[in-house]
């Protein structure tokens, strides 16, 4: 995965990559977040899309949710079905907190409750571009009202 990611870090066409079902697991999942984290000089600065959806990252995850704070391109991600959990919750919200250009974000059946559901409403009125955030099949409990009432404020 390392090697394949040197080939995007200065690709200057690709938008959208889909690698979904690819047994993609927490390792690999490491390397695209450094690869996201990359700015200026060797950047992905064109990648507007990334589907890492129905993979294993697992804790993994955690390092493309914080790459997030660093990059100012990708406007779509799918991480569902990812087990990326609370962790990857609350690494999400930090990252939104301090991200502008992320506008749809995908994390159902990530295994977020309410822990992590409130973390990632606590970014949402910090937050003015996200538009689009899917969080079924969660057990979110109380923390869905946390997100309702982050909802309210961001108006």
């Amino acid at each position: 995965v390392s090697t394949q990611s040197t080939g995007l870090k200065t690709n200057t066409v690709l938008q959208s990559i889909d690698l979904s079902c690819n047994l993609i697991t927490s390792h690999a999942a490491t390397v695209f977040g450094e690869l996201l984290r990359t700015r200026d000089g060797g950047s992905v600065s064109c990648l507007r899309r990334l589907s890492m959806s129905f993979n294993r990252l697992g804790r993994g995850g955690n390092n493309i949710c914080d790459a997030l704070a660093h990059n100012s391109s990708l406007v779509f991600l799918d991480l569902q079905f990812t087990d990326i959990g609370n962790s990857g919750a609350a690494a999400l919200g930090a990252a939104l907190a301090d991200n502008s250009t992320l506008g749809s974000l995908d994390v159902r059946e990530c295994r977020i409750t309410s822990r992590g559901a409130q973390a990632l409403a606590a970014a949402l009125p910090y937050n003015k571009r996200l538009h689009r955030l899917v969080l079924d099949r969660n057990p979110l409990g109380p923390g869905a009202t946390a997100v309702l009432d982050a909802l309210a404020r961001n108006s």
